[in-house]
């Protein structure tokens, strides 16, 4: 069976039923398609799960050997749970180095934790000038577009990346890991000085 096809335990049971009453793994096939209304497995891996219960008595898969791989102990949630409390703006390539543990551990150990991604809402901080001149500049753009209708058309939009020089917060880099939305806003200076790109 291919890894995304795995059946239950009470799926398994089924099909050794169906087997003992019909003998054939193809009607065995059908008969699971019908009932549980999804792709059955093939016919080589009816004949191994028969086979298995004869040889075991059972339908469930034999203990590995060896040391168990995974990571998703509760210790291990413990430390994730904790690191993200502690400082819940950490980024998960970060905790993954921090935690010494795989980024798709982490990921799956915080999504059975309940945490989840929320980006702040950022705010224009205004200064007491800034309505009046807002409303200048409007004029000013009304008056040139009336003087010459083509002036949008001879505007150049482009893509472009703009570095501050303070401490500006990047929306998209700033993401808080917690369970409920914290409902944080960062206030923003207008016009600081900054590197177009």
């Amino acid at each position: 069976m291919s890894k995304n096809f795995r059946l239950s335990s009470p799926e398994k049971i089924e099909i050794v039923k169906w087997y003992a009453v019909y003998q054939n793994a193809t009607e065995v096939a059908r008969q699971f398609q019908n009932r549980f209304d999804r792709t059955p497995p093939i016919s080589k891996n009816i004949l191994s799960l028969v086979g298995k219960f004869d040889e075991t008595g059972s339908v469930e898969d034999r203990p590995r050997s060896g040391r168990s791989r995974s990571v998703s102990t509760d210790g291990n949630r413990k430390r994730v749970r904790a690191a993200f409390k502690e400082s819940p703006e950490i980024s998960t390539r970060r905790a993954t180095l921090e935690l010494n543990l795989p980024r798709s551990s982490l990921r799956r150990m915080m999504k059975e934790l309940g945490l989840k991604s929320y980006r702040p809402q950022l705010l224009h901080a205004l200064n007491e000038d800034d309505p009046d001149r807002r409303c200048e500049f409007a004029d000013i753009f009304l008056n040139l577009l009336a003087d010459d209708s083509s002036l949008l058309n001879r505007i150049v939009w482009t893509d472009e990346a703009i570095f501050k020089l303070n401490d500006h917060v990047n929306r998209h880099n700033c993401v808080y890991y917690v369970v409920e939305n914290p409902h944080v806003i960062i206030t923003q200076e207008m016009n600081t000085p900054g590197i177009t790109v």
